[in-house]
């Protein structure tokens, strides 16, 4: 079997400091029953095996848990989900044949596990990786002589040593499936399985339906899911395919969970603050969103609309496409001319994620060029790729069916494949585009055009008006910001719980200190913002190529206003929800629903101050890094993924000896707390003036459009999040 690395966005990473120190009982046996209240504890003292009662139920369950992370309970799995016990006289048994029984007071069987073997001397026995055994006493620690193990039964969490795929040979599938409410571990609607249908895949279902999924595995990761962390394998071969994680380092614990919302959830533990620190979830919005752009549509991240046609291709149906509705694709301009006695080519595409390979067949020892004539070959085979992107790129796989589920990648983390075409319409490789970046020192180039002042409603007239004091939803017309003569303040609050409308602890506005920028604050701390507006848009935000979309700016000495603009072709709303994140919602108007278009935070990176002053998180990676010419504060720190403390300067500053500058590109601009600014200077000004300045730490434009102009010139750098 061949191991592999794989993505972050499956499985996150837990620092815990372990400490060998419990002496409790590891095991049941035959003469000793456990009852509620008793536990036992593995014998590294790191999980816990007994009786509790979730959340806010007062329903029984025996589960597993992480001894030491306290006071939070952190449980990993649950024996008796969907049966649970009323009261605490129940009692886990195990039988001689080997088989823990849980009873209820009056000895009715509540759960049971199964073996096709029968034990001489039973025991069961929770080990240091969280599982739970049952086994011979005198056999040795091989799981191919256990009698049964809690990871071959997995609930909503994975640790280091399950498997999440299938036994090819018995039939048998490990997957991990949610609670249905952090009250009730009872199976819920979601799942996340390894699909062996043509090439492995994994998919989150929402019951029989393809909620997200990852693409397929090309020999470093899954094909949408390019970010890696050691140690987590790949395994396919004629008895069984899975992934797992190969864990080498005993102070780390790794876990990742599917929540009762389909999200897989990313922690990592930090000892110091005694607490998880979210690394992030998956899907996010939109295009992680399985079938987000029908057959032969692309979802372009950070884009809006989200869907496009691949080039040489056109939307099936037009007017549903201008109502937001891309669920039945695109069909190609030219038809193809295999089955007519014509003759075809191929055209490739790249940077994008390779999509699902239900309908595909494959080979690991084909070329790419075998691989193409055996694809031109069979007039139903729409598209072939290399199967493994390393050392230049091995193995075929080719798709039988409309293709479906493309994704662009940014950063080149993107895999080329070649659809099949027309011979008229071949010929002509096709690359992905270019991801939109900034530069911190300089400006750039931008094709997008906007209003420097809002058209006003006529609500002049208006002696009161509902718009003037939103709560958590924001319409097309509504106002953000402040009027600076009145000190009306206009910003969404959040609602307390989904039930209690009263207000809650987020809110969304624009803050003003030189250039305006949206926060979201919980409380008086800000946890998210877009980047300050400069001349085209707010830095951070995702472009938009619709210009009926792209939203205005009103800056004068007596408003300050964010305002979208009416657009009565569609309808769309964006919600501050009670945990904080601003959605953008679109109306389908086929299916009269509401489609989910973006979410901010988007990701790990988008939380604020998440790598501290002059440090950055690079879009492939999974963890921050500083600036060129930095190095951590506290490495300490960095190494248990802490890095509140951001980066200090390798070499000091000595202003009297003369400094320069480094460029430093395609960031979105820090937070703006001490900055000078100064509209009418150009670059090369601004440069001389902040050299001048002994306290002036870097500079840029502070307007793109039209080349670039304006002077901001930064006092210290404590948000500089991606790269």
């Amino acid at each position: 079997m061949e191991g592999f690395a794989i993505p972050l966005c499956i499985l996150s990473l837990s620092i815990f400091s372990i400490l060998i120190t419990s002496n409790g009982v590891d095991t049941i046996a035959t003469t000793k029953s456990l009852a509620d209240g008793e536990t036992i504890v593995s014998s590294g003292g790191i999980f816990e095996l007994g009786f509790f009662s979730p959340g806010n139920s007062t329903n029984r369950y025996v589960g597993i848990w992480y001894k030491k992370i306290l006071p939070i309970m952190t449980v990993v799995w649950v024996a008796n989900r969907e049966t649970p016990l009323f009261d605490k006289a129940g009692v886990l048994k195990l039988t001689s044949p080997g088989i823990l029984v849980l009873v209820n007071g009056t000895n009715d069987i509540i759960w049971s596990t199964n073996t096709s073997r029968t034990a001489q001397d039973p025991v069961a026995q929770l080990l240091d990786s969280g599982n739970m055994v049952v086994r011979n006493s005198d056999d040795e620690m091989k799981a191919e002589s256990w009698l049964w193990q809690s990871f071959d039964y997995p609930g909503d969490t994975l640790l280091p040593g399950m498997k999440l795929g299938k036994n090819l040979k018995t039939g048998h599938e490990w997957y991990l499936s949610s609670w249905k409410s952090d009250d009730d571990p009872a199976q819920g609607v979601f799942t996340l399985v390894l699909n062996t249908q043509g090439y492995p895949q994994i998919f989150i279902r929402n019951g029989t339906n393809d909620f997200s999924g990852s693409g397929p595995w090309n020999g470093l990761w899954f094909s949408g899911f390019p970010a890696t962390v050691p140690g987590f394998s790949y395994y396919l071969n004629t008895e069984e395919v899975f992934y797992t994680h190969e864990l080498t380092n005993t102070s780390v614990v790794i876990r990742s969970m599917l929540t009762h919302e389909g999200y897989i959830k990313l922690f990592v533990w930090v000892d110091q603050t005694r607490s998880w620190l979210a690394m992030g979830s998956f899907p996010k919005a939109g295009c992680d969103m399985y079938a987000s752009c029908g057959s032969y549509g692309i979802c372009i991240i950070n884009n809006s609309p989200m869907c496009e046609c691949l080039d040489k291709f056109l939307p099936k149906y037009p007017k549903d496409w201008d109502r937001f509705d891309w669920s039945r694709g695109c069909v190609r301009k030219t038809p193809l001319g295999c089955h007519e006695g014509g003759e075809d080519g191929f055209v490739k595409y790249s940077r994008v994620k390779l999509p699902d390979t239900r309908n595909s067949w494959f080979d690991t020892r084909m070329s790419l060029e075998e691989c193409r004539r055996t694809c031109l070959k069979n007039c139903s085979c729409m598209a072939y790729a290399n199967l493994d992107i390393r050392e230049g790129g091995t193995g075929c796989l080719l798709w039988f069916d409309d293709l479906i589920d493309f994704k662009e990648l940014i950063g080149g983390s993107g895999q080329d494949i070649y659809l099949r075409m027309a011979s008229s319409e071949s010929g002509v490789n096709v690359a992905g585009k270019d991801l939109l970046s900034f530069d911190l020192g300089t400006s750039i180039g931008a094709d997008n055009t906007t209003m420097t002042e809002a058209t006003k409603p006529d609500s002049n007239m208006y002696l009161w008006q509902s718009f003037d004091y939103p709560d958590d939803t924001r319409l097309p017309g509504m106002k953000l910001g402040q009027n600076l003569n009145t000190g009306l303040d206009q910003h969404l609050t959040s609602w307390r719980t989904a039930e209690d409308p009263s207000l809650g602890e987020f809110t969304y506005g624009i803050e003003n200190h030189g250039l305006p920028q949206l926060v979201i604050n919980k409380g008086s701390t800000k946890k998210y913002r877009s980047g300050p507006w400069n001349g085209l848009r707010f830095s951070g935000l995702p472009r938009v190529t619709n210009p009926a979309n792209q939203p205005i700016l009103e800056f004068n000495e007596n408003k300050l206003i964010s305002l979208f603009p009416p657009n009565n072709s569609f309808i769309k709303r964006s919600i501050l929800s009670q945990s904080g994140f601003l959605q953008h919602y679109s109306l389908n108007g086929k299916s009269n629903t509401w489609e989910l278009m973006y979410t901010a935070p988007n990701d790990l990176c988008d939380n604020y101050g998440h790598c501290g002053p002059n440090g950055f998180f690079p879009m492939k990676r999974t963890s921050c890094e500083c600036l060129k010419g930095f190095t951590p504060k506290s490495q300490q720190e960095w190494e248990v993924l802490n890095w509140s403390n951001g980066c200090v300067r390798s070499v000091p500053l000595d202003c009297q000896k003369g400094e320069g500058f480094v460029k430093v590109a395609h960031v979105k601009l820090p937070d703006l707390l001490e900055i000078q600014l100064n509209t009418g200077m150009g670059l090369k000004e601004c440069e001389h003036e902040c050299l001048k300045n002994c306290s002036c730490i870097a500079y840029a434009n502070s307007n793109i459009s039209e080349g670039g102009s304006g002077c901001l010139m930064c006092i210290r750098l404590p948000d500089l999040p991606r790269r």
